[in-house]
């Protein structure tokens, strides 16, 4: 702001709004939000980051978003050293040290293996293999050892953080992806506990899709590989 860089400002705002919040956190904490009890830890603890963030973001946009910020202010509630006449009346966030903590690569790791769950998750919802993410029971397998370790240290988080109702992480030898021939660092069975049947047709509908082709020969011997490392 200080340099008029307003559109470098509008791009880190709308980034923050669309993959941090949207697709990370609101998505995930949303259900303990709506469901757990009212002053549950969990769901004290995400109105209360969600309050923080709405506070400060709304001070962040208040130069380009000017009648937009000053009508959330007015009908936001406030703390003690808010000056609630006009959001122009009080400064702009600053870096609070107390938010930072250790954990930060460790959850931005987790992150980035979500993505790979939740393309799976959404090849079998568009496919009406499941309804939602809740329908799932996800298993993920995994021959990396950074993967495998990150996702043993959060086991007890990753049904929230996918919204399944179970999830699981099992360490193999051999991968089901090197049949795509892709050096993919995980693969992902969305039906844990359904028969080997749905299983065969969900792994047929993601096959079908990498390739673009009905490649039967191809498919068979992938899922021969998939049954060899599961037994």
């Amino acid at each position: 702001y200080n340099e008029y860089s307003f559109h470098s400002v509008y791009h880190e705002v709308n980034k923050f709004c669309t993959i941090t919040l949207s697709k990370l956190y609101i998505d995930i904490t949303k259900d303990r939000v709506y469901v757990d009890k009212k002053d549950s830890e969990g769901r004290r603890a995400a109105q209360t980051t969600m309050y923080i963030i709405l506070s400060s973001l709304t001070r962040l946009i208040a130069p380009m978003l000017s009648f937009t910020a000053e009508e959330i202010w007015k009908a936001m509630p406030h703390v003690a050293s808010d000056v609630v006449e006009s959001i122009f009346l009080n400064p702009m966030p600053v870096v609070n040290a107390e938010y930072n903590f250790d954990g930060e690569d460790r959850w931005n790791e987790l992150f980035s293996l979500r993505d790979d769950v939740m393309k799976a998750l959404e090849i079998a919802r568009a496919d009406k293999l499941i309804g939602k993410s809740l329908d799932a029971k996800v298993t993920v397998y995994t021959n990396d050892d950074e993967a495998y370790a990150t996702l043993s240290a959060f086991a007890d988080k990753l049904a929230e953080t996918y919204i399944t109702s179970a999830a699981y992480v099992v360490k193999v030898d051999w991968m089901c992806g090197e049949a795509f021939e892709t050096h993919q660092r995980l693969f992902i069975d969305f039906f844990h506990g359904s028969s080997s049947a749905d299983v065969e047709h969900s792994l047929l509908l993601i096959w079908q899709k990498r390739q673009k082709q009905d490649n039967y020969q191809a498919f068979h011997s992938f899922m021969f590989i998939c049954r060899e490392f599961t037994k």
